[in-house]
């Protein structure tokens, strides 16, 4: 087995281990309809042991999804068992949609702000739902140990894909791919692994023109690190390798929409090779 030494941040891991036991601050009473969605939501999802919706400015944008702990994924300071979903991140909504459609439906439910009084809520908080209780409590705040996309430089990289692409390139059935790379400290991409569509000339034609774009682009001034296209997590302004997902459609205009999330990435790299010199940093 391939010994892979990384750098984890345990504080927010065990934040998150235990986040259930600390988040029982104020138990809530759903209505009938909602309590019969939250039962067959349980009942078709069986494996999973509890839901946790963080809601900001009255919306939702962070979904963690706990499976029920065995011996196995729950080993000391292991979240294997905690699914993290970005809700603004076309990527995360994208497997999400596909992995629990349902949860979708759950999450497009109106009543889920109505019931609970969210829309009165000025400050974030996070809806913890269980099979059998249902709790208000404060939110989890991630460090900031995770690779950034720059958002002005995205939209130059959107508008690069676009000018050169042709009708050659061959995009997925349904135009979507996402993948997931290790961000080095110059914020190249070095090891790939595809989640959605599969490595063929549109992947091919994505990785070539962040290259290009990287290379022959970015201002040749752009010294400072956040300036990238894509960032790695900085610690004591000293870059580490990072991972990120990224998503990429194309759309019916032939225009691109690309996006990155590096918040809570789980290592999904099926060979990865670590360079012992630049350590990777993960949760």
């Amino acid at each position: 087995m391939m010994k892979i030494s990384v750098l984890i941040f345990i504080p927010l891991l065990l934040l998150l281990v235990f986040s259930n036991s600390l988040m029982a601050q104020g138990k809530i009473n759903h209505g009938t309809h909602l309590k019969k969605s939250i039962e067959a939501l349980f009942a078709t999802y069986n494996k999973l042991d509890s839901i946790s919706i963080q809601f900001e400015n009255n919306k939702a944008q962070h979904l963690y999804l706990y499976i029920k702990p065995t011996s196995e994924n729950v080993p000391k300071y292991n979240n294997n068992h905690i699914s993290y979903f970005s809700l603004e991140f076309e990527g995360d909504l994208y497997l999400l949609k596909k992995q629990y459609p349902m949860i979708v439906e759950f999450l497009n439910n109106k009543k889920l702000l109505l019931k609970n009084g969210l829309q009165d809520k000025s400050v974030p908080v996070r809806l913890t739902i269980g099979r059998n209780n249902s709790f208000l409590g404060k939110p989890i705040y991630a460090s900031s140990v995770f690779a950034r996309v720059n958002k002005n430089r995205m939209i130059e990289f959107m508008k690069l894909l676009h000018d050169n692409y042709n009708d050659s390139i061959t995009p997925p059935k349904d135009s979507i791919l996402i993948f997931q790379a290790v961000v080095d400290k110059a914020g190249n991409l070095c090891q790939t692994e595809v989640l959605q569509g599969n490595k063929n000339n549109f992947y091919d034609y994505l990785v070539n023109n962040y290259k290009n774009y990287i290379k022959n682009v970015l201002p040749k001034t752009s010294s400072y690190i956040g300036e990238n296209l894509i960032s790695p997590y900085l610690t004591a302004g000293r870059p580490l390798n990072s991972i990120i997902d990224i998503y990429v459609r194309l759309n019916s205009d032939k225009t691109f929409t690309v996006t990155g999330n590096g918040r809570e990435r789980k290592l999904k790299l099926k060979n990865f090779t670590e360079d012992p010199n630049f350590p990777i940093a993960l949760y």
